[in-house]
């Protein structure tokens, strides 16, 4: 996905990012949010859409209803800095 959606290396090293991450769980079962988080955080990181996910400054991340076959969508933007 990341590369045909030509984000690799999209955001520089000295860039700060704000994501937004909406999971729509496959089913009922209970799960950590925060488990959810680090997954998608470290596989953006391994597929180098930025290079460390401290360049996280701000982070919403919501747990929605489930949809079948599942969900993540995940909004990233760089933010101003001064």
């Amino acid at each position: 996905i990341v590369a045909a959606s030509r984000l690799k290396d999209a955001f520089p090293k000295d860039s700060h990012l704000e994501m937004t991450m909406l999971a729509y769980p496959p089913d009922n079962r209970h799960r950590d949010i925060d488990n959810i988080c680090k997954c998608v955080l470290d596989a953006l990181e391994d597929a180098s859409v930025y290079n460390n996910d401290s360049q996280i400054r701000i982070l919403h991340l919501e747990m929605l209803e489930m949809r079948k076959g599942g969900m993540i969508t995940v909004t990233l933007n760089r933010m101003d800095q001064e």
